[in-house]
């Protein structure tokens, strides 16, 4: 190898994009959820870079992104633009961030769904390092009672339909408090509640 071409190697070297130095994993709390119900995804990020690594979005691209598509495969609406704050990873350490999906996207129809994540270290590539894809369903539950309610806001009047759900994942069966906008049909938010004890 001539001298040149070492010289030329060492000087680059420090340039070198870490998106191979990243070991990224994604995993979601379960696999169903009730339409409205925190999705929440924890993702692992481990520093194999040889150097300690701070991880910010820049102007043009966050450090951290969700892909969350639906059966067809379409990616699923967002609502709010993720911006995380930085990260800093020594050399070998590895760290964790739970993030609610339903923060982000709008998950609330009944289906199934999928979300990865990409995690980009500024100085590397624009395309990132990739996590695994990970399956999820969303699904409406049974309604065991409900009752609409007027509602009155700065934007002005409204209902809000409350449910108490039950769903069952094979094992048990959990109850769930649910409020619907009245005039969408939406879910807006969905708390479990506890096992049932019937």
């Amino acid at each position: 190898m001539s001298r040149s071409l070492i010289l030329a190697l060492l000087f680059l070297c420090p340039f070198a994009n870490t998106q191979g130095q990243l070991a990224t994993s994604l995993s979601i709390n379960k696999k169903t959820y009730v339409a409205g119900e925190p999705v929440i995804a924890e993702i692992i990020v481990t520093n194999h870079s040889g150097r300690e690594l701070t991880l910010a979005s820049t102007r043009q691209l966050p450090w951290l992104a969700f892909v969350v598509t639906n059966s067809r495969g379409n990616p699923v609406t967002t609502h709010k633009l993720n911006a995380f704050d930085a990260m800093k990873i020594k050399v070998g350490e590895s760290l964790k961030k739970r993030v609610d999906l339903t923060e982000y996207f709008l998950l609330n129809s009944q289906g199934n769904y999928a979300v990865s994540a990409v995690v980009r270290d500024p100085r590397g590539s624009v395309q990132g390092s990739s996590t695994n894809r990970i399956l999820f369903n969303l699904n409406p539950g049974r309604t065991y009672w409900a009752q609409k309610v007027g509602v009155k806001s700065d934007l002005g009047t409204g209902t809000r339909e409350i449910k108490l759900l039950t769903f069952s994942n094979g094992q048990k069966t959990q109850l769930y408090a649910q409020v619907i906008d009245g005039r969408t049909g939406v879910p807006m938010q969905t708390f479990p509640l506890g096992d049932v004890l019937m």
